[in-house]
């Protein structure tokens, strides 16, 4: 006989989700309340990661849930962060997840003669000059990073 489910229960996986978040959430509150039962116990950061969130869906629904956050860029990453008191919680995305890279521009590279034991010549090379669009991911209309550029390859 199968069973079935009412459209108003949650499935299985739902149901895994939401255990999975309770104990985290569980973890994290008995964590403070060991650190508040330990004050002898210096503690070393005053920042968490989080780098489980790797979609555009996923990041739009952060967002939205934070509210107001700052953005922080590098070559490669895309992070969004909130202060918690003194903790600077900060989500951390792979720039290729959420963003469109458009090539706007090419550079060229100069050659470089690097001594050691026999010397060697780096080649010069064509690389692409990339500029990273997340402004419709984050609600915004204009480039979102005109004062934080990815820093030079």
């Amino acid at each position: 006989m199968e069973s079935i489910i009412a459209a108003n229960e949650p499935t299985r996986e739902e149901q895994d989700a939401a255990a999975a978040r309770r104990e985290y959430t569980t973890a994290l509150r008995n964590l403070a309340d060991w650190y508040d039962a330990h004050p002898e116990i210096p503690f070393s950061t005053d920042s968490m990661q989080n780098y489980a969130l790797n979609t555009d869906e996923e990041a739009r629904a952060l967002a939205k849930a934070l509210g107001t956050f700052q953005k922080h860029y590098s070559e490669d990453m895309f992070t969004m962060s909130k202060k918690f008191g003194p903790i600077d919680c900060r989500f951390v995305f792979y720039r290729k997840a959420i963003c469109k890279a458009k090539v706007v521009g090419v550079k060229t590279v100069e050659a470089v003669v690097v001594p050691a034991q026999a010397a060697y010549v780096i080649p010069a090379k064509t690389v692409e000059i990339i500029e990273w669009d997340c402004g419709a991911l984050l609600g915004e209309k204009s480039n979102p990073e005109a004062n934080d550029p990815a820093p030079d390859a």
